[in-house]
């Protein structure tokens, strides 16, 4: 995460009279930024959600590839999700995202990947591949 990243994650956080959640978001982000792929997982879905800080799909994108290239599935899902479900459909980042978590055994990414084959979705439909 870049300077400018860091300045607007800190401006999400700023409150004058922390909460009991206000004081949690803040223990997460410490532990995220320190590296916790879990804690990054987890404060990616507050920033989608607007949960204890202001809905942000920019930063939830950007804290759920952090725990993603840690390989934490996932997070990896969370953000094929967002990915597919933007406003650019980014068929090629989805396609990225999805070979990665089936090489990480997800099974649900997996049927996914067939459905994509079986229906020709954004590839040549492949039947053998769908089963494959």
């Amino acid at each position: 995460m870049n300077d400018e990243e860091n300045a607007i994650m800190r401006a999400h956080l700023t409150c004058p009279d922390p909460t009991y959640a206000d004081r949690k978001i803040l223990r997460t982000w410490k532990k995220a930024i320190s590296g916790d792929a879990k804690a990054q997982y987890h404060l990616g879905y507050c920033y989608e959600n607007g949960i204890g800080v202001d809905k942000c799909l920019f930063l939830a994108a950007t804290w759920y590839n952090e725990a993603s290239e840690q390989g934490y599935g996932k997070a990896t899902k969370a953000l094929g999700d967002l990915v597919w479900g933007g406003p650019d459909h980014d068929f090629d980042h989805m396609w990225r995202l999805l070979n990665k978590m089936c090489e990480l055994g997800d099974p649900e990414a997996m049927k996914y990947l067939g459905t994509i084959y079986w229906q020709g979705h954004g590839v040549k439909k492949s039947y053998e591949k769908a089963v494959d």
